[in-house]
C-alpha cells in the first residue's frame, strides 16, 4: 500500500522553465513532498481543494488572473495552505500588501537562489503553522468561554479588565448586545476595596486566596461570586486570570439549612420544655387545687368565727381584761384585713391555676384527629403563656365575643399560632421603643370565627410584605428569631385547617394580624 507524501505542494507559474525549476528543486530536497502545478488559475482553484495541502508557490501575473486579484481568490478558495508570493518586481509595497491579503512571505524572482526559496517556503508553513494553532486556540478558548457557566476574566496589571466573558453579562441579567456596568460599578461598595486589593496582590504576588464578593444584578439585587485567580503574561506584562463561580443559590441554601438546623434544635427544645412544662403543671395542678379548697375553707370559716365572735361579745358581760387582749391581738385589724388578703390570696392561686391550665393545653400533644375547640380559651391561654413577652413593652387587652361558634382543629397548633402572633406583636412593640398596646380580638363574621392580634408596634415596610410568610425570611437580630413564627402560623392556619390570614399593616403605627377559620354549625 503506497504511503501518503509528508506534505503536499502547490506552485502555480505560467512561466514553465521557472516552473520546472522550482518543481525540481522542491523534488530534490524534499523527496517525501508531493508537487501539483499549475500554469493558470482556472486549474489551480480545482487543486486548491487537494487534502494535505500545505504551501502554495504563487505567481500573482496569470494568464486568466493579475495581481492581488489572483491572491484573493487563492485565498478564498483556501485559508489554511501556508502561500509564498513569487513576483518579479522588487517591489516593497507589493510585498506588503501581499501580506495584508494573506500571503506568508514574498519571494523576488532573481533576487535570492534556490535555497532562499526553501527557507522562505519553510518560514511560511511554520508561520502559518503557528498562526492555525493560534487560531484554534482561540476558538477553543471563545467556545469555552462562550459556553461556561462561570465568569471569566482578563485584567492587566493595573486591575482593568481586558476581556469578560459573556457569562459576565448573564449573571447580572444583561442580554447580548446590552450595556452593562464595568466590575467597579457592579461590586458591592463593601466589598470594592477588598476585590481591588486582591487585584493587585494578584499581579504582586501570582495568586490570591479565594475571594467572595457580590456583584449588584440588573434588578438591584446582589449575586455573590467565589473567584479564584492566577497570574500569567511570561515575558510580557503581567496579566492575572480570574475565574468566578455564582454561588448564590449555595449560600442561600447553606443559610437555610443552619437557620433549619436552628429551628430543628429549638423545636427539639421546645418539646423537651413542653414534656417537662406538661409534667410540672400536673405536678402543680393538685396541690394548687389543695390550697385552693383550703383558702376557700378558711375565708368561710373565718367569716364564721367573726359571725360567732360578735354574738360571745354581745352575751358576755364587758370584761377589762378581755379587751385588753382584743387591743393586743390588734382584733379589728384583723377582722378587716384577714378577709382582704384571703381573696387576694385566692386570685393569686386562680391565676396560678389559670397558667397551670393554659400550659397543660399547650404542651399537651392533642389528638391526631381534629377536635371542637373553644377559639376564646385558646386564645386566653395563649395571652396568658406570653405574658413574659409583653408585660415589660405593652399592656394586653382581651376582647372576646361571647357565644362564638365553637371551631373543629388541633388545640396546640392553633395556640402555637396564636402565642407566634402574640410575641410578634410584643417585638415589633418593643423595636419602636415605649409602652404600646396588644388587643386580642373575636368575633363571628358570617360563617367563620376571626381572630385578630393587633399591634402599636412599628408596621411592616413595604419592602418586606410580600415575604412576612416566607420560610426562614427574617427581620429581626441574629438571636431574635428563625424567621419561622409566621410560616408555622401560615401552615397551621392555612394548612391544617383550612382557614386564613392576613395582615393590615401601616408603617410606623402597626400591624393586624386576622385568622379566620371555619366555625362549626
Amino acid at each position: 500500500m503506497q504511503e501518503s507524501p509528508a506534505s503536499r505542494i502547490l506552485i502555480v507559474e505560467d512561466d514553465r522553465t521557472w516552473l520546472a525549476m522550482v518543481t525540481r528543486l522542491f523534488r530534490n530536497r524534499e523527496p517525501d513532498c508531493a508537487c501539483l502545478t499549475a500554469t493558470d488559475l482556472a486549474s489551480a482553484l480545482p487543486l486548491l481543494a487537494t487534502p494535505g495541502l500545505d504551501l502554495v508557490l504563487l505567481d500573482l501575473n496569470l494568464p486568466d488572473s493579475h495581481g492581488l486579484e489572483t491572491l484573493r481568490r487563492v485565498r478564498g478558495a483556501n485559508r489554511e495552505a501556508s502561500v509564498v508570493v513569487m513576483t518579479a518586481d522588487d517591489d516593497e509595497g507589493l510585498a506588503m500588501e501581499t501580506l495584508r491579503q494573506g500571503a506568508q512571505d514574498c519571494f523576488v524572482k532573481g533576487a535570492g537562489d534556490g535555497p532562499t526559496l526553501l527557507r522562505v517556503a519553510r518560514y511560511a508553513r511554520e508561520r502559518m503553522a503557528t498562526e492555525r494553532r493560534l487560531r484554534r486556540s482561540e476558538e477553543l478558548f471563545q467556545a469555552i468561554s462562550e459556553n461556561m457557566m462561570d465568569l471569566l476574566a482578563i485584567v492587566d496589571g493595573r486591575g482593568r479588565r481586558t476581556f469578560t466573558s459573556p457569562s459576565y453579562a448573564r449573571i447580572l441579567g444583561y442580554g447580548p448586545g446590552e450595556g452593562f456596568p464595568t466590575l467597579e460599578e457592579a461590586v458591592h461598595p463593601d466589598d470594592l476595596p477588598g476585590v481591588l486589593e486582591a487585584l493587585d496582590r494578584l499581579i504582586a504576588q501570582g495568586s490570591i486566596p479565594v475571594l467572595e464578593f457580590r456583584l449588584r444584578h440588573r434588578d438591584g439585587s446582589y449575586r455573590v461570586l467565589e473567584a479564584r485567580a492566577a497570574r500569567f503574561g511570561g515575558s510580557g506584562p503581567p496579566q492575572g486570570l480570574v475565574v468566578a463561580r455564582d454561588v448564590t443559590d449555595r449560600r442561600q441554601a447553606e443559610q437555610e439549612r443552619a437557620a433549619l438546623e436552628v429551628s430543628l434544635r429549638q423545636a427539639q427544645k421546645l418539646e423537651s420544655v413542653g414534656q417537662l412544662a406538661s409534667g410540672i403543671a400536673h405536678e402543680i395542678n393538685t396541690p394548687i387545687q389543695f390550697v385552693h379548697m383550703n383558702l376557700t375553707l378558711l375565708k368561710k370559716s373565718f367569716a364564721s368565727l367573726t359571725g360567732l365572735l360578735d354574738l360571745y361579745r354581745g352575751a358576755a358581760a364587758p370584761d377589762p381584761g378581755l379587751r385588753a387582749a382584743e387591743e393586743a391581738a390588734d382584733l379589728e385589724y384583723l377582722r378587716g384585713e384577714l378577709p382582704k388578703v384571703l381573696q387576694e390570696s385566692l386570685d393569686g392561686v386562680q391565676r396560678v391555676a389559670r397558667i397551670v391550665r393554659a400550659m397543660k393545653e399547650f404542651t399537651h400533644p392533642g389528638a391526631k384527629e381534629p377536635t371542637i375547640l373553644d377559639v376564646n380559651r385558646l386564645a386566653a391561654g395563649a395571652a396568658t403563656i406570653a405574658r413574659n413577652e409583653w408585660k415589660y413593652v405593652a399592656t394586653l387587652d382581651l376582647d372576646l365575643e361571647e357565644g362564638l361558634p365553637a371551631v373543629r382543629g388541633h388545640a396546640a397548633e392553633l395556640s402555637q399560632a396564636f402565642l407566634n402572633l402574640i410575641v410578634n406583636a410584643a417585638h415589633a412593640i418593643q423595636a419602636r421603643g415605649g409602652m404600646g398596646q396588644i388587643t386580642v380580638s373575636t368575633r363571628r363574621a358570617g360563617e367563620l370565627v376571626e381572630i385578630r392580634v393587633r399591634d402599636t408596634g412599628t408596621g411592616i415596610p413595604p419592602e418586606h410584605q410580600a415575604r412576612v410568610f416566607e420560610p426562614f425570611y427574617t427581620t429581626k437580630g441574629v438571636g431574635k428569631g428563625t424567621g419561622q413564627g409566621l410560616t408555622i402560623c401560615y401552615q397551621n392556619i392555612v394548612n391544617l385547617h383550612g382557614g386564613k390570614i392576613f395582615f393590615e399593616t401601616e408603617p410606623g403605627a402597626g400591624t393586624t394580624f386576622v385568622i379566620q377559620l371555619p366555625g362549626e354549625a
